[in-house]
Order: structure tokens, then sequence, then C-alpha cells
């Protein structure tokens, strides 16, 4: 309800491309942009297509949009004063990186993309690409030697995830949506095998992710909204226990 399943996912994604990126100012500011645009965009969707706010995330939206406004706004404004103190390339005066592992127009503009993506794209496959790329950038930008075998597992991951999203919201299911999934999980194996030792823990993440994704049950007995909870719930398990194994 308040929009932390793409921060948290971002979160967990960029600690397994780089162990302790986590932890940076860059990443805490990817993830602020993140949330802002996940929830001006379901607050939006709430004022401006009523019929939408008959799911939890939108009525929360709705009932408290301006609060999360008022946060937003502030937050912006710490990062932009501390934007104008950095140096040219993000080092601030006192030592140290204040925004180490983002490229700050990259993201900014990553938001219009998905913003566009959502308001003026009408093909279901357009937005699920854009928006999954943008995710792959957020999280591939914090690896020293950023691969292609990273870049493409975490892509194949969001865009897995997004499908599954689809087939609970629109209630269409074809074969095409039975079979991608299991092209993604081949794609994301090979991407496991061929990538370099330090995209395989993230290939690994992703992997089991999607192949959690395509046993996703498509039971229309079940809340559309609790499913779709629970399918965002079982990624972010699956991609914090890769980092606490990791970890140990």
């Amino acid at each position: 309800m308040v929009s932390l399943d793409g921060v948290a996912f971002v979160l967990l994604a960029r600690e397994l491309a780089a162990p302790g990126s986590c932890w940076t100012l860059g990443t805490l500011a990817t993830a602020w942009l993140l949330w802002c645009g996940c929830g001006l965009e379901r607050w939006l969707d709430a004022r401006w297509f009523p019929a939408s706010t008959h799911t939890w995330r939108h009525r929360f939206h709705a009932r408290h949009g301006w609060t999360f406004l008022a946060v937003g706004a502030l937050t912006a404004a710490a990062l932009f004063i501390a934007l104008i103190w950095a140096g040219p390339d993000g080092e601030v005066p006192g030592g140290g990186r204040f925004f180490e592992g983002l490229g700050l127009r990259g993201a900014a503009s990553g938001l219009v993309v998905i913003f566009c993506a959502r308001w003026l794209a009408e093909v279901w496959a357009l937005r699920i690409g854009l928006v999954a790329l943008l995710l792959a950038s957020f999280v591939v930008s914090a690896m020293p030697t950023p691969s292609v075998a990273a870049f493409l597992s975490v892509f194949l991951l969001a865009a897995t995830n997004l499908l599954a999203h689809r087939r609970i919201e629109l209630g269409s299911e074809t074969s095409l949506d039975r079979f991608v999934p299991w092209l993604a999980a081949a794609g994301c194996l090979a991407c496991l095998l061929l990538g370099s030792a330090d995209a395989r823990w993230l290939g690994g993440a992703c992997l089991v992710g999607i192949l959690s994704l395509c046993w996703e049950p498509a039971s229309s007995g079940v809340d559309p909204e609790y499913r779709r909870a629970s399918i965002d719930g079982w990624v972010l398990i699956t991609l914090a226990v890769f980092c606490l194994r990791r970890l140990l």
C-alpha cells in the first residue's frame, strides 16, 4: 500500500549486484526517486480514474496523497541541497561520495519514461519492457563492471514479475502468457552459466525468482490484490535469502 515493493526490489538487487552498495546514499536516492514515481502514479490514478480506487493501494494513496507529496517534496529539497553542495563528480567537501553509484539525471529521466509508458503507451508489452529496462538499469549501475548477463537477468525477472501482474489485473491468460516465463527462465539460466563470477549471485537469484513466478496460480477464486502482493513478496524473499547467503 505504501509503494515499497519496487523500492525493496532495487535495494536488494543492487546489494546482490555490488555488495555494500545498498548502504550508499546513491542507492537511497535511487530508491527515493522510484518511491516518488510509484506513489505519484498511484495517486494520479486514484484522482483521475475513480474506478481504480477499488484496489487497496489506490484507496490508500487517495486517502493519504497529500502526505506522500509532502514527504517527497521535503526529501527532494534535502537531496537538491546536497547535490548543490557536492562537487561535479558527487564529491562532498567533507570527504566521500554522496551520490556514489547513481547517475541522478539518468534516474530522473527514467521516471519520465515510466510515466510515458504508463500514460501514453497503450501496448502492455511496451509498458512492461520499459519498466523492466529501467529497473535493470537502476540495479546494474551499482556494479563496478556492469555486464550484459547481469543486466539481462534483472530485466527478465522484472519483466516476468510485471507479466504476472498483467495476468492478475486483466484476467487474461493465453498460451503465450504461460510460455514466456519459461523462456525467461531459460534466458536467465544462460546468463548464469555464461556470465562473469560477479554476476552469478544476481543471476542465480533472478533465476529462482522467475521459476517461482512460473508456478504463479491463475485461480480467480483468490483476491487479485492478495495474489499480486504474494508474488511480489515471494520475489523479495528470494532476493533477501540470496543476500543473506552471500553475506554468510
